[in-house]
């Protein structure tokens, strides 16, 4: 799926993420349930997730279980220095 922006540049090209805190009230057990369901349809699709939090390990272990090509990355805090020039 590839969506044009206004000025014609793809906003959107198979790559899609998923930001926040990871617990499960933020909905990562609705994310993992929709993914596992709809896993076939999304085979081009790479899904990478950033977050830290008290249900981090637990997650990442649900999607494991669910065989989701998922990729998870440390979350950084918004003052970290290396997010900024």
């Amino acid at each position: 799926m590839i969506l044009d922006n206004e000025d014609g540049h793809s906003a959107f090209t198979h790559k899609s993420y998923f930001l926040g805190k990871m617990v499960w009230g933020k909905g990562y057990r609705e994310l993992l349930d929709l993914w596992s369901e709809h896993k076939e349809d999304f085979n081009d699709i790479q899904l990478d997730v950033f977050g830290n939090g008290e249900d981090s390990l637990a997650i990442r272990e649900e999607a494991k279980r669910q065989e989701l090509r998922i990729n998870f990355h440390e979350g950084r805090d918004h003052a970290d220095s290396s997010l900024h020039r």
